[in-house]
């Protein structure tokens, strides 16, 4: 019995060790990472330390799903690496714009500094968004497109580059199976969230793709 539980442990340890070298790993090799910043490619180098120590706000749509999960993630490592307090917030869904409105507000009521909003909808916090910015307080424009320009800065991603893309994929792997043919093909499309800024992205890349088939 104690052979056993020394072997459970020393498994125990070694999987830790293991997944420690993996975080590490990672945390240490995302920069610098190829960007488009001002219309022109870069490589992004982040600070290596932040200038004080922020009191930051990140309000997400959900964390359902790895995506998120995901975003969440480096989100905290990163301001961990940077030294700064950091907030995360799930809405519980993109139908919960109060809740994500209301997150907003209680995070002003605790002093943030400065906010990363990846938002429910392209226009559902713009009257709280622009008051943030009239008073001087950042906000960042994460991943999901908010519809003003009154923000710091933006972090997106082209959704609908990725909706051509991966319409082509699948064209292409439908041609391939009927031997180099191009035959019409039906797509069903399931947009999304309504009134989300990535699915009306999304949606202008993916028709007239499918049109072209």
């Amino acid at each position: 019995m104690h052979l056993t539980a020394f072997f459970a442990r020393s498994l125990r340890i070694c999987l830790l060790l293991i997944l420690s070298s993996f975080v590490f790993a990672v945390q240490a090799a995302w920069y610098p990472a190829d960007v488009i910043a001002d219309g022109q490619k870069t490589l992004y180098t982040p600070l290596t330390k932040a200038n004080k120590a922020w009191r930051i706000c990140a309000l997400l749509p959900h964390g359902k799903d790895q995506y998120w999960w995901g975003v969440a993630f480096g989100l905290s490592q990163e301001a961990e690496r940077q030294g700064v307090t950091l907030g995360i917030y799930d809405a519980g869904g993109y139908d919960k714009i109060e809740q994500q409105r209301q997150q907003l507000h209680d995070c002003y009521a605790l002093k943030a500094q400065a906010y990363i909003i990846a938002a429910n909808t392209a226009d559902g916090l713009i009257a709280d968004i622009e008051q943030l910015s009239a008073a001087g307080i950042p906000v960042i424009d994460l991943v999901n497109g908010i519809a003003t320009d009154k923000l710091t800065s933006r972090s997106l991603v082209s959704f609908e580059d990725m909706s051509v893309a991966a319409t082509e994929y699948i064209a292409a792997q439908q041609r391939e199976a009927l031997n180099q043919e191009s035959p019409k093909l039906k797509v069903a499309w399931f947009p999304g969230p309504k009134g989300a800024s990535w699915v009306m992205a999304a949606e202008q890349g993916f028709i007239p793709i499918t049109l072209n088939i």
